[in-house]
């Protein structure tokens, strides 16, 4: 090989060197990149993560502060349930107490009248003998 073709081969090798540095280089900043976009992504998970977290937890607290509020809502109702109908045993049993007594009454009073008809037919039969 001749002075002026090595020469020209050196030119062409400095040439594809300097190339291949720059495919290099261009290699490290995808590395790079790829590297800060894999890192900002886990951040990103994890602040995504965290925001899932305290929307549950926020969640869970409402969701028990209704349940609370339910039971209490519930307790109230049958309390107050529970008072109306004690209230209207306490008249029923009035009322059937008064009528108890009514009926007591009214059947004191036809015994009387049927103890007033047997004396009379006693007395009639009496007579009649």
């Amino acid at each position: 090989m001749s002075d002026d073709e090595q020469n020209r081969m050196q030119v062409i090798l400095e040439d594809i060197n300097g190339k291949f540095n720059l495919v290099l280089e261009g290699h490290a900043t995808l590395e790079q990149m790829i590297r800060n976009h894999q890192a900002e992504t886990r951040q990103d998970k994890q602040e995504l993560q965290s925001l899932i977290k305290t929307s549950h937890d926020t969640l869970n607290e409402k969701i028990d502060g209704v349940a609370t509020q339910l039971d209490e809502k519930i307790d109230s109702v049958a309390t107050r349930l529970d008072e109306k109908i004690d209230s209207v045993a306490t008249r029923l049993d009035e009322k059937i107490d008064c009528a108890v007594d009514q009926l007591s009454g009214e059947i004191q009073a036809v015994g009387e009248k049927v103890d007033g008809h047997e004396q009379r037919i006693t007395q009639l039969e009496r007579k009649a003998a």
